[in-house]
């Protein structure tokens, strides 16, 4: 083996692993070779497709060459890395192992960002319900994408699903000015009221300083009366919001939807 040639090739996948793009084709390559340490030759040359230029710079070669990197190898993944994946496919079938590598390398990002998107849908008071009337598709298909599991044209459905967000924020914001807009010339909000009537609905209602009732809608269960109260008006209008219980008991909550 050609030791100058293999310290070169490692010197060129060392400033690979400095690119910005590295993240990307560590997934690639991942997906490509599978899990265990790569044979480095077997690394550069599928490299080269990605970093031509790179490859002549950093080993003064022409890669027109028939360029032997010896039979070192490199693994790209870390322990905890490799834990974090778990269990790596054993099928026959090599377009069914890559898949599943697939799976692994993205579920991380795909639950990051299917989080991010049920926490924002949570925060404006969406349930999983309307959000899948919003895009016209089924709450399971959602379920999934916002717990980082592959869903068909997952891209469309992610770039859906936040204008969905975008255009719902902008309409609860609206709805806010113009309720402010509408009693701020002679009446100043003092809280917001949630009321049980006994059943399953819970009314949201406006209270102001001088005791009157605004009401605003009613809504199915506690826990969404609560959320809408927090995240579409009490942000906005900085006052707290107080529950009246079946027997006339007031109490605040807090954000955790307990008593203060």
């Amino acid at each position: 083996m050609n030791n100058t040639i293999n310290e070169k090739g490692l010197k060129l996948v060392d400033e690979i692993k400095l690119n910005q793009d590295y993240s990307e084709i560590k997934k690639e390559a991942l997906i490509n070779f599978g899990f265990d340490p790569i044979n480095l030759d077997s690394f550069i040359n599928w490299m080269l497709q990605y970093y031509n230029e790179d490859f002549e710079e950093i080993t003064d070669q022409n890669i027109d060459e028939d360029i032997d990197f010896g039979s070192g190898t490199i693994d790209l993944l870390t322990e905890s890395e490799r834990a974090e994946l778990g269990d790596i496919s054993t099928a026959d079938d090599e377009n069914k192992q890559r898949k599943d590598r697939f799976k692994l390398v993205n579920k991380k990002e795909w639950l990051e960002i299917g989080q991010a998107l049920k926490n924002e849908r949570l925060e404006l008071g969406i349930s999983l319900n309307k959000m899948g009337r919003i895009l016209n598709t089924s709450t399971s298909r959602i379920s999934n994408l916002e717990n980082g599991r592959p869903v068909m044209m997952a891209d469309n459905l992610r770039a859906s699903y936040k204008l969905a967000l975008e255009l719902e924020r902008m309409k609860q914001q609206a709805e806010i000015k113009t309720i402010a807009q509408n009693n701020s010339k002679n009446t100043q909000i003092n809280h917001i009221q949630i009321v049980h009537d006994g059943g399953e609905l819970y009314i949201l209602n406006l209270v102001t300083e001088s005791g009157t009732v605004i009401h605003i809608k009613d809504i199915k269960g506690m826990k969404w009366a609560h959320m809408v109260a927090k995240n579409k008006f009490a942000k906005y209008l900085n006052v707290p919001i107080v529950l009246k219980l079946t027997n006339g008991e007031k109490v605040r909550l807090d954000a955790q939807y307990s008593a203060c």
